[in-house]
């Protein structure tokens, strides 16, 4: 696809084997009413389940506004998101997993009018329905209490505020090839906190988005909770070496609350031993952000 001169944005768009949601995704993209040009990049990181046929069938119907980065092989998360950020030279980045889509075709009309608006925010996100696919007895839920304001980093990481699939950045603000350098699971809060250290970061209490949770998504996937706050502790410390303890009270105090609240789980659950463990790491922690 020839990029156009006026385009200012593009919609960068990640996927892998999420066959059944694609084309929900992708039509809730194309749908967007804008006063400007833009255009979607989809990276597919070698699915076997269809979803790249779909990406194809759609590039082939919108061959002027919808590219393709089809992996021959699978890099996994954290390198295609990289990998695709970096084919991207407009002035506005809008990010969207395969799985979620968009409920409000002005969404990325208002954001960008704030950014223009706005010089000082390198960040636009918004609220966001949760929406439970194919789980019983889960109704869609408003994802947080976002109001519109700015939004200060502590505060991102103690309540994980924003939905992914809502954002939309300054693309000259953020270099995402920092994310390959340490172990990080959670590329998204990284990506926040980095963009916090060179410009202010703005909510809108809009819904504009729908983050969909089921079997398959990262949300839902059922890892013992031992590996799940390995995850957790290992992404927030490369957080903290990247950003020079910037947030090092903050990160301890969150982890203190998360070991708490994951060891009062495991004691329902049965499994006392490790409930111990968690309760006494999270001791440890919380003396540890005094420090």
């Amino acid at each position: 696809m020839k990029k156009q001169q006026s385009e200012i944005l593009t919609v960068c768009v990640f996927c892998y084997n999420q066959k059944e949601f694609i084309k929900q995704c992708l039509d809730s993209i194309v749908g967007q009413q804008t006063n400007f040009d833009f255009s979607i990049l989809v990276g597919d990181d070698c699915s076997t389940d269809g979803t790249k046929e779909i990406c194809i069938e759609f590039q082939q119907k919108y061959p002027d506004k919808i590219s393709l980065v089809l992996n021959e092989k699978n890099v996994g998360l954290m390198h295609n998101y990289v990998n695709i950020l970096n084919h991207v030279s407009t002035k506005y980045v809008a990010l969207c997993a395969g799985d979620d889509y968009w409920c409000d075709t002005n969404k990325l009309q208002k954001q960008v009018s704030f950014l223009e608006n706005n010089q000082e925010y390198v960040m636009c996100f918004t609220n966001a329905y949760k929406e439970y696919y194919k789980m019983q007895n889960q109704e869609r839920e408003i994802f947080a209490n976002i109001a519109n304001r700015e939004y200060q980093g502590n505060e991102i990481i103690i309540d994980w505020t924003i939905p992914a699939s809502s954002v939309v950045l300054r693309k000259d603000k953020f270099e995402p090839s920092f994310l390959l350098k340490r172990e990080y699971y959670a590329e998204d809060l990284a990506t926040y906190l980095k963009l916090a250290e060179v410009g202010k970061l703005y909510g809108m209490s809009d819904i504009t988005t729908i983050y969909r949770i089921h079997e398959s998504s990262i949300t839902a996937k059922k890892m013992s909770s031992k590996e799940w706050i390995y995850r957790y502790e290992t992404t927030l410390k490369s957080i903290d070496k990247e950003l020079n303890r910037k947030y090092r009270k903050t990160i301890c105090e969150d982890l203190s609350i998360t070991y708490y609240q994951t060891g009062k789980n495991e004691f329902k659950r049965g499994s006392k031993f490790l409930s111990l463990r968690f309760l006494f790491i999270s001791c440890c922690k919380k003396i540890e952000s005094v420090f």
